[in-house]
């Protein structure tokens, strides 16, 4: 049989997600939440032509890994056209590189966001970066820039959450006072936005920051804030995304049969959503349930969100899940292999 040329990318697109999803295993397991889920993950491993290769992967790989998906991501990114959702979308690039890239391709992304306080966030994402690599003074320097930024938004969840940020940062460097302080602000600022959605992110995120300040307790007690803030989202989508962040906070707090039924709920939310706000919610979801240790659910949330990706136009949405299904497979490896991988250099 003769293969033609393949026309377009689009057309590409489709023939590397059909072979992706007739590769892909079907998982099987248990719902229970008590129970531990099988330790296994995949994206096998095949052979494209060399136009696929070119214009669908890295040109040097050949599968569907996470610096691939972080390389669409950026694509979709160049191609959205309104300022502030390029922004938003190079931040979330941004926070998936500092996981899995070198700090110069962090960098790189960080001076695409021309809004200042998103650049702060971003930086406190590269300062952490930088600790992971045991440079702290570099990590301190980063952190130093990204204080510049507070309390400079117009916008009250930016603030919030750049605090937060911060405060998450100096805990992890145990200035305990000046971590309080920061996320004290915080926590000032969340009654001030009106969307109970993001007034729950931003709980569940302080939760982790007074964990790391040994403030089990008052962590316990603003997770359970951000629960019932989430309780009231209309939107499905929004509500999926609350529940998701609380879910990783539950995780982080030990709490792990609260965070795998509120991962259960994030799912039911996601899959009501409409397009594309799905494809966003259910990439989300499988990076935190990667990070959660829940690597088959993850899969199955991977392989839920590559089907439904191939009818999505939407750079930004295209950019967000590329984003966060490159932290699903990161994280899905890691807790396989037990090791993460080395950081690029170049």
């Amino acid at each position: 049989m003769e293969i033609r040329p393949l026309a377009n990318f689009r057309e590409i697109f489709f023939l590397v997600l059909a072979l992706f999803l007739l590769l892909i295993p079907r998982w099987t397991c248990a719902h229970s939440p008590t129970l531990q889920e099988p330790k296994k993950f995949s994206t096998d491993h095949f052979l494209p032509s060399n136009q696929i290769t070119e214009k669908f992967l890295c040109l040097e790989e050949t599968t569907l890994s996470s610096q691939c998906l972080l390389s669409l991501a950026k694509r979709s990114a160049r191609e959205i056209i309104n300022v502030d959702s390029q922004n938003f979308a190079n931040l979330f690039i941004a926070i998936s590189q500092s996981d899995l890239d070198s700090p110069n391709s962090v960098n790189q992304t960080i001076a695409k966001i021309t809004n200042p306080p998103l650049r702060g966030i971003a930086l406190t994402y590269l300062a952490q970066l930088h600790l992971r690599q045991e440079n702290r003074r570099g990590s301190i320097y980063i952190m130093t820039k990204a204080q510049n930024f507070s309390n400079t938004s117009p916008q009250a969840y930016v603030n919030a959450w750049l605090n937060i940020l911060i405060g998450d940062l100096l805990a992890i460097l145990g200035r305990s006072t000046d971590s309080q302080n920061f996320v004290e602000q915080a926590l000032q600022t969340i009654p001030l936005i009106k969307e109970h959605n993001t007034r729950s992110e931003l709980y569940a995120l302080a939760a982790q920051a007074r964990l790391k300040n040994g403030q089990r307790t008052e962590a316990k007690e603003i997770i359970r804030t951000a629960m019932m803030e989430a309780k009231k989202v209309r939107d499905p989508y929004l509500k999926s995304l609350a529940f998701s962040f609380n879910a990783l906070a539950y995780h982080r707090l030990g709490l792990l049969p609260y965070s795998i039924s509120t991962q259960a709920i994030a799912e039911e939310y996601a899959q009501s959503s409409s397009l594309p706000s799905k494809v966003v919610a259910l990439a989300f979801l499988s990076s935190i349930q990667a990070k959660t240790e829940q690597v088959e659910s993850a899969s199955r949330s991977l392989k839920k969100t590559i089907e439904i990706l191939s009818v999505i136009r939407s750079p930004y949405h295209r950019a967000l899940s590329f984003a966060f299904l490159a932290q699903t497979i990161y994280f899905a490896e890691k807790e396989l292999h037990g090791t993460k991988r080395q950081v690029p250099t170049h």
